[in-house]
């Protein structure tokens, strides 16, 4: 059984152990781990901003573990979403998150 939506957000250093002891707590062998969210959304301390900052930090949290996904939260009104995209199909995201928090400028 598998979590289908699991954010990570400000936990660095990644701690997957602990996240599988949860996990095996709950029956759970796995899920989609959400990296930390696009700089737009600040209303609270949510881990790095960078791109590849975000990108490594869930593929940390997922190495290993092949019934965890690493999945990008990506803004489709940034300028730079596309190349988000492409940086974090180049790493190894198995898929994205996909969320506007801001009026179109």
């Amino acid at each position: 059984m598998l979590d289908s939506h699991i954010h990570i957000m400000n936990m660095n250093p990644p701690q997957p152990d602990r996240l599988e002891h949860v996990f095996s707590q709950l029956g759970l062998t796995g899920g989609v781990l959400i990296s930390a969210p696009p700089a737009c959304f600040t209303r609270e301390k949510a881990g790095p901003s960078d791109v590849q900052d975000r990108v490594d930090l869930v593929l940390a949290w997922c190495n290993g573990r092949p019934d965890w996904f690493p999945f990008f939260w990506i803004d489709p009104l940034d300028a730079s979403a596309a190349d988000q995209v492409a940086v974090a199909v180049a790493a190894g995201i198995a898929g994205f998150k996909i969320i506007c928090n801001q009026a179109e400028p």
